[in-house]
């Protein structure tokens, strides 16, 4: 900003220039309301049942004074021009005074637009402190911005590449504590995790049957010399075997599958993990 030394001897030569760059310097105040935004309640207009009071507002790029009175639904820049006789006779306006006050009109703005700004304090206060508080990041790894750091478990950062993020629950023993890891990638089922089944087979116990075969009747007739001799005679005869059988069999089946691990990962897309570190 500009300084002016006005406290000199000698006469001042206090000239329109002069009050140009001050008013020049004056304007300067208005970048300061930038930070908050525009329509922004910077102080007072406090409200207290239908009635708001005096404050400092920040509308269309410049820091007002608000003036305040019973609170209406539109509000907007009133300019009151102030005029002054000149040496040569001739009026002209020399100061415009511009506030924000409830009205309605042309270039009204609705009340409800503007927002209250927080204290440097308030904010502050609601910040959380440095290594507490991680964030998703979808940039290039080289690039992290300064201050950041992945969470790859250095620098007393959460190790938390290739992790799922669980909520903490103090009722629970597996997520009972801050920083406890647990689950696995792929699963393979024991006998105690597989769902109650059986396998059934059978076979017939009815095994009885019969066979047939035919046999000849023989008859000796006598002799000769050394050897006797057989004649065959009468009818053919059927014999039948016994047709008890009945038993059982074992059933066992032939065993199947690799025995690997599934899948046990809900769809998923990557990003980074990054915690700001100061």
């Amino acid at each position: 900003m500009n300084i002016f030394d006005f406290l000199q001897t000698g006469g001042f030569p206090f000239e329109t220039d002069t009050l140009h760059e001050m008013q020049a310097a004056y304007n300067i105040f208005n970048a300061f309301g930038a930070l908050a935004g525009d329509k922004t309640i910077i102080s007072g207009c406090a409200v207290t049942g239908s009635t708001v009071s005096d404050g400092v507002v920040y509308l269309n790029g410049e820091v007002f004074n608000f003036v305040g009175g019973n609170e209406q639904a539109t509000v907007r820049i009133i300019e009151t021009p102030t005029s002054k006789v000149f040496e040569d006779g001739s009026t002209k306006e020399v100061l415009k005074k511009r506030h924000v006050t409830f009205a309605s009109g042309v270039g009204a703005i609705n009340w409800s637009e503007f927002t209250r700004l927080d204290s440097l304090k308030n904010i502050n206060s609601r910040i959380l402190p440095p290594g507490t508080n991680p964030q998703l990041y979808s940039g290039a790894i080289a690039n992290i911005p300064t201050g950041w750091q992945l969470c790859d478990g250095t620098n007393n950062t959460p190790d938390l590449r290739g992790q799922f993020i669980v909520g903490y629950n103090p009722n629970d023993t597996d997520y009972n504590a801050i920083g406890k890891t647990g689950g696995e990638k792929e699963v393979t089922l024991t006998e105690q995790q597989m769902p109650s089944h059986s396998h059934t087979g059978s076979t017939s116990t009815n095994g009885a049957h019969t066979h047939t075969h035919q046999r000849l009747k023989v008859a000796t007739k006598g002799e000769s010399k050394n050897d006797a001799y057989y004649r065959v005679h009468g009818s053919d005869e059927t014999g039948t075997t016994s047709s008890a059988g009945n038993h059982s069999h074992t059933l066992s089946t032939n065993n199947t599958g690799g025995g690997q691990g599934h899948e046990n990962r809900p769809p998923f897309y990557t990003l980074a993990y990054i915690i700001y570190t100061g």
